[in-house]
């Protein structure tokens, strides 16, 4: 559990920035969806204000966390990454697991997301669902 205010600013920053940064009028939904303005999430994003729990905790549940699982993601992001040891190679993995806050991700986007957006969401897991199965068919992993 965090319980440093100071830290849980950073990490609230941390995961409120990386989920948001490449989702062009995301922070405009999220201002209308939470109640305050854009300029509010903006300010929120860069760190030059911290913000309410209540409305920190309206902002998680907006974009599909539980305010202490957006802290963790936080933490996470800004925990240097640790190299482990794939098939003789060595691939970066965040510590925590990646593929539940990716589930995450993607059950709000299908939840959220315009049509177009989920076209293309489908589109980027079709090409990675080949990557990965090009990869392990590959004879060098035979």
């Amino acid at each position: 559990m965090i319980t440093n205010l100071e830290d849980t600013n950073l990490y609230f920053q941390a995961a409120l920035k990386q989920l948001l940064r490449k989702q062009w009028g995301l922070q405009t939904k999220l201002a209308k969806e939470v109640g305050v303005s854009q300029q509010t999430i903006s300010k929120l994003v860069k760190g030059t204000l911290q913000g309410k729990e209540v409305t920190r905790r309206k902002i998680a549940a907006f974009l599909g966390y539980t305010y202490e699982d957006f802290l963790q993601l936080g933490h996470s992001l800004l925990t240097p990454k640790r190299t482990i040891p794939v098939a003789g190679e060595a691939v970066d993995r965040p510590p925590l697991k990646a593929a539940s806050i990716m589930k995450q991700q993607i059950d709000f986007l299908l939840a959220n997301g315009t049509e177009d957006e989920v076209k293309v969401l489908q589109f980027t897991l079709n090409n990675l669902y080949n990557l990965v199965a090009e990869r392990i068919d590959t004879p060098k992993n035979r």
